[in-house]
C-alpha cells in the first residue's frame, strides 16, 4: 500500500515536467520561440526585481525575496505561455500574446526599479525586442537557417542583434554605477578660487571639529543609531502626523526598523567645534526615497565644513517616515517639520542640563533649518509650528516651541504636501 502511494505521488510530481516536455516536442518552432521569449523576458523581469527589493536586515533576505518574486513571475509566464498556445488559433497564430503579458509585468518592475523616466515607451520596446528575439529562436529551432529561405536567415540575425543590443544595454543600466556627465562646470571664478576680498567658502574655518551620534540606541539597521550613540533619547508617537502603513506591508516596515511610528526615534548625526562659548545650531534634514537607502550620511561634507566654521550641525534621520517598494505612510510631510522642532527642543534641554557635555555651548537664539525636496518644504513647516500655540489639525496637541529660527533654507523643495487647515503654509520674515 505504501509503494503504491509512493508510486502515486512520484508519478504526479513528474507529470508536470512530462507534460511540458511532450509540450516541447509536439509545439512547432514558432511555439517554441513563444516559451523562450517568455522565459528570457521573466528572468530578466525576475533579475530586475530582485535588484530593488532590497528590504531586511538579514544577511540575504534580498537575495531570497527577489528569488521568489522572479520564481513567482516565471510560473505566471509559463502559465501565460501555455494560454497563449492554446489560444493561437484564435489568435491568427500570434504566439507572443504571452510576451505582451510578461511586457507589462517589465513595465511595472521597471516603475518600481526607476530605471528610466518612461517605464511604460521602455516597456513597450522590450516587448518589440522580445518579439523580435523570440521569433529568431522560433525560426532556428525549427531549422530555418539551414533550410529557410535568405530573408528568414536576415531575419534571424536581425531579431537575434536586436533582442541582445537591448538586453545588453538594459543589463548595463542595472549595474553601471552612473557618470557625472551632466553636471555643468562652474565659472572660472569658482574653480580657481573666491572672489577678491571674499573668502572661499569652501575652505575650512578655524575650528577643529568632532562627531557624535544621538539616537534611541536600538536601531536594528545602522550601529550609529544602535550601540554606537553617545547619548539615548526618547521615543515619539508619531501617528498624530503620519498614517502608518496597513497590512503585511506595514508589518514588513516595523520589522525592519525594530519599531513602529507609536514609538519613533530621535536620531541625528552631529558634528560640532570645539569650542568653549555657545556655538549656533543647524539642523539638516533629507527628503523622501526609498527609505532603507539611509540618506542622513550624505551631509557629512557640510557637517564637517559647518562645524570647521563655528557651527553645531545635525543631520537628522528621518528615513523612517519614507516608503518603500510596498508602500509607506500617509500625509506625513508635517510629522517631517514636527519632528525637527522636536529635535531642537531635545537640544534646548541638552543646552540647559548641567550634568550634560552640551550645557551652555548651544547658541540656542541662532538657529537654522535646512532641507531638500520634501525635508524643503518640512523646514517651511517647523517654522509654520514654531509660531503656534497648538497643531492646526488638532487642537489638542499643544506646541511650546518659540525657537529663534534665524534661517530657514530650502533646497529643491516641494510644495502642497501639507497644507495647514487646508491654507498654504504660511512664513514670516
Amino acid at each position: 500500500m505504501q509503494e503504491n502511494k509512493r508510486n502515486t505521488l512520484m508519478t504526479a510530481l513528474r507529470a508536470p515536467e512530462t507534460i511540458a516536455k511532450q509540450q516541447w516536442r509536439t509545439s512547432a518552432p514558432w511555439k517554441r520561440g513563444a516559451y523562450a521569449a517568455s522565459l528570457i523576458l521573466g528572468v530578466f523581469i525576475a533579475v530586475s526585481v530582485g535588484s530593488v527589493m532590497h528590504i531586511g536586515p538579514i544577511a540575504g533576505l534580498s537575495t531570497l525575496l527577489g528569488s521568489l518574486t522572479g520564481l513567482a513571475i516565471l510560473i505566471l509566464l509559463l502559465i501565460g505561455a501555455r494560454i497563449a498556445v492554446a489560444l493561437a488559433p484564435l489568435l491568427g497564430r500570434v504566439p507572443y500574446v504571452v510576451v505582451g503579458l510578461a511586457g507589462l509585468m517589465w513595465i511595472v518592475a521597471d516603475t518600481f526599479g526607476g530605471y528610466s523616466d518612461n517605464a511604460f515607451l521602455w516597456g513597450l520596446g522590450y516587448i518589440a525586442a522580445t518579439v523580435a528575439l523570440g521569433a529568431a529562436i522560433g525560426h532556428m529551432l525549427g531549422g530555418g537557417l539551414v533550410s529557410g529561405s535568405n530573408l528568414g536567415r536576415i531575419g534571424v540575425v536581425v531579431g537575434l542583434a536586436v533582442g541582445g543590443v537591448a538586453y545588453g544595454f538594459a543589463i548595463y543600466r542595472i549595474v553601471s554605477p552612473g557618470d557625472d556627465s551632466h553636471i555643468i562646470e562652474p565659472p572660472e571664478w569658482v574653480a580657481t578660487g573666491a572672489l577678491e576680498g571674499v573668502p572661499d567658502p569652501s575652505q575650512p574655518g578655524r575650528f577643529e571639529g568632532a562627531y557624535l551620534t544621538y539616537g534611541s540606541g536600538t536601531d536594528l539597521q545602522r550601529y550609529e543609531f544602535g550601540d554606537g550613540v553617545a547619548f539615548t533619547t526618547p521615543t515619539l508617537d508619531v501617528t498624530k502626523f503620519a498614517e502608518p502603513l496597513s497590512g503585511w506591508g506595514g508589518w514588513l516596515r516595523d520589522w525592519y526598523w525594530g519599531f513602529d511610528l507609536e514609538s519613533a526615534p530621535l536620531n541625528g548625526r552631529v558634528w560640532y567645534p570645539v569650542a568653549d562659548e555657545p556655538r549656533p545650531l543647524v539642523l539638516i534634514v533629507h527628503g523622501n526615497h526609498s527609505m532603507q537607502d539611509h540618506s542622513d550620511p550624505g551631509y557629512a561634507y557640510l557637517g564637517r565644513l559647518f562645524s570647521s566654521r563655528g557651527y553645531i550641525t545635525v543631520s537628522v534621520d528621518e528615513n523612517f517616515i519614507n516608503g518603500y517598494w510596498a508602500g509607506g505612510p500617509g500625509n506625513e510631510n508635517d510629522c517631517r517639520g514636527w519632528l525637527l522642532l522636536e529635535h531642537l527642543a531635545q537640544w534646548r534641554e541638552w543646552n540647559d542640563d548641567p550634568d550634560h557635555m552640551f550645557y551652555k555651548k548651544v547658541d540656542m537664539d541662532r538657529v537654522a533649518l535646512i532641507g531638500h525636496s520634501r525635508g524643503g518644504e518640512a523646514v517651511a513647516v517647523a517654522a509654520a509650528f514654531n509660531r503656534l500655540p497648538a497643531y492646526p489639525d488638532d487642537a489638542t496637541i499643544a506646541f511650546d516651541y518659540n525657537f529663534n529660527l534665524r534661517g530657514v533654507i530650502a533646497i529643491a523643495p516641494v510644495d502642497g504636501q501639507y497644507s495647514p487647515s487646508k491654507k498654504r503654509t504660511p512664513l514670516k520674515d
